[in-house]
């Protein structure tokens, strides 16, 4: 089973300090290449952006939440921390990690990516 939006309730303020293990189907793939474009691209036969994505390194979160696979690409601060998570590291951490690279960051999307993408294992 995979982590649900209940278990942060039950969590509660023990979130920050919570280390969490990642689901057997989650995998972040780092690329010097744009992976996540070129997938896309490949996916929808569309090669109109091409040229818009030749040379940009790019990070696949790939997850299974049910019996499809899904692909999203991280960018920044969300890549930081999603990649700190699946390392081992407790929340509070991941979060401080991410807000060092990007002060802005509010692990809204992060959040949103780990909950719908099926990405930790359940409690």
């Amino acid at each position: 089973p995979c982590f649900m939006p209940s278990d942060i309730e039950r969590l509660g303020e023990a979130l920050a300090e919570h280390c969490f293990k990642p689901h057997a189907a989650t995998r972040l793939v780092r690329s010097a290449h744009p992976i996540v474009a070129i997938y896309e691209a490949n996916a929808t036969d569309t090669y109109s952006q091409q040229s818009a994505i030749l040379g940009r390194a790019e990070t696949a979160l790939v997850t299974r939440p049910g019996f499809e696979v899904e692909v999203r690409c991280l960018l920044g601060a969300d890549e930081v921390f999603i990649g700190q998570i699946l390392s081992g590291a407790a929340v509070g951490e991941a979060f401080d990690a991410a807000r060092r690279s990007d002060p802005s960051f509010d692990g809204g999307t992060a959040w949103k990516a780990i909950l719908s993408g099926g990405v930790l294992r359940a409690l």
